[in-house]
């Protein structure tokens, strides 16, 4: 499977405006459990389609 990079970060962005963030400060600052949130944040709203 090829992801393109820009679909990656347009979700990371949609993901922290979401979570009322900064994308570029979240990615800094990230912890296990933002990356677990991430995951279950695309799991919730892309379940059965590719990124």
């Amino acid at each position: 499977m090829n992801i393109s990079a820009a679909s990656v970060r347009g979700k990371w962005n949609q993901f922290s405006s979401q979570a009322g963030l900064d994308p570029d400060i979240l990615l800094e600052n990230l912890t296990a459990a933002d990356v677990k949130s991430w995951f279950d944040w695309i799991e919730k709203n892309f379940k059965g389609s590719i990124l």
